[in-house]
């Protein structure tokens, strides 16, 4: 088992860890680490929604938010012109 988990690695990289600052950065939404907690936590919801669909709706959700962005920064950079 010790070496299945790789144990000294861990404890190495847990020790660097520990010596390190840590950082916390608000972000604006989840990021693509966070996209396996996301899917397993809505999974976890009552929903007559599958996983799939709700899935599927975040990301048309995110992809118009980013459009929505960029007509934005689109419209701010030519009043600035």
């Amino acid at each position: 088992m010790h070496d299945q988990l790789e144990l000294s690695r861990l404890e190495h990289a847990l020790t660097r860890a520990a010596e390190q600052e840590w950082l916390h950065v608000q972000t604006p939404r989840p990021g693509p680490l966070a996209f396996p907690l996301l899917v397993e936590r809505l999974n976890s919801r009552m929903s007559n929604e599958t996983v799939l669909e709700r899935i599927m709706r975040m990301q048309k959700d995110a992809l118009q938010q980013r459009i929505l962005k960029e007509k934005l920064i689109t419209l701010v950079s030519q009043i600035i012109r």
